[in-house]
């Protein structure tokens, strides 16, 4: 049986059509690193999004995952579920998070998981049995934040406002029907496979630079700016770790200065695909890119330099 990773989401301008169901939810996107766990083949199994983590090891990258497991007593719990439960095979989906995690938004000081989905026999359960279940395994879910009928009022006045996790600002939110729905949504890059959208807050939002470019006038400054605010709005650390996961998938495993140069080309292709249209109009890509270079160059610094503190 597959260990499934978590369908990928699409922005709501893709898909609108979310304002035709009947009902939908509207949870908390939480700003952390997604991660999974679960009882697959026989075994508890734990990974990030693209990778699979040793149970067992050492675990020195996506910041002792398996540890914060073991400690909070989540690995038990999924171990004691009944026998029948564990062999159709259950994954539980959620966005680890809080301090070191990330940068950009203050959550609590300590670590903390979220669940936001459970997936048993390769498919997604339906919202409020994830949430009765998440229960059981008392294990926290996202917040909640609407239920009801599709009101685009509604949906734009929830996505801004502060973290219902901390202090901070809120990342966005998370649109769903209440019962897993199937769809084909092409991303360019990628389909979606199934309806669960994001918005994220103005605040927050990655399109930003776009929205202001619109106010820009031939002052080259003003387009140095906006060049460095999109290349610190794409080049995350959640990002870098994706595009380590992809290249150790490809035999190169990042372990030194050496594999600098087929970072700098992982994350300007990673960053290409999804943030290109983004990019102001007045401001070319090789701006941009410039100082995508150098923020990842730090980025990895950084992750190595912490690797070797371990």
């Amino acid at each position: 049986m597959t260990f499934h990773k978590y369908p990928s989401l699409v922005s709501i301008h893709k898909y609108n059509q979310i304002l035709e169901e009947p009902e939908i939810v509207i949870t908390e996107k939480i700003h952390g690193t997604n991660a999974r766990f679960g009882y697959v083949d026989g075994k508890f199994r734990v990974g990030s999004r693209n990778n699979e983590l040793d149970v067992d090891g050492p675990d020195l990258q996506h910041f002792a995952f398996v540890g914060f497991l073991k400690s909070h007593g989540y690995i038990g719990r999924i171990e004691s579920l009944p026998d029948d439960t564990k062999s159709k095979g259950i994954i539980v989906f959620g966005e680890y998070f809080g301090g070191g995690i990330q940068r950009e938004i203050k959550y609590y000081d300590d670590k903390n998981f979220r669940i936001f989905d459970i997936m048993v026999g390769g498919e997604l359960k339906d919202y409020d049995w994830v949430r009765d279940f998440a229960n059981i395994l008392c294990i926290p879910v996202v917040p909640e934040l609407y239920r009801g009928k599709p009101d685009i009022a509604v949906i734009n006045d929830l996505r801004s406002g502060p973290t219902m996790c901390g202090t901070g600002m809120r990342e966005g939110i998370v649109i769903r029907p209440p019962m897993p729905k199937k769809v084909n949504i092409d991303k360019g890059y990628a389909t979606a496979e199934y309806l669960i959208l994001k918005y994220r807050s103005p605040e927050f939002e990655e399109t930003t630079s776009a929205k202001k470019s619109q106010e820009l006038d031939k002052n080259a400054q003003l387009y140095k700016h906006y060049a460095q605010a999109f290349a610190r709005e794409y080049t995350t650390g959640p990002r870098l770790r994706h595009v380590i996961d992809q290249l150790r998938e490809q035999g190169i495993q990042c372990e030194d200065m050496t594999s600098m140069g087929e970072v700098l080309k992982a994350m300007h292709k990673d960053i290409s695909k999804e943030g290109y249209t983004d990019l102001p109009p007045q401001v070319e890509w090789g701006l941009a890119a410039k100082y995508i270079t150098h923020e990842t160059k730090n980025l990895y610094r950084e992750y190595l330099e912490q690797k070797l503190a371990v």
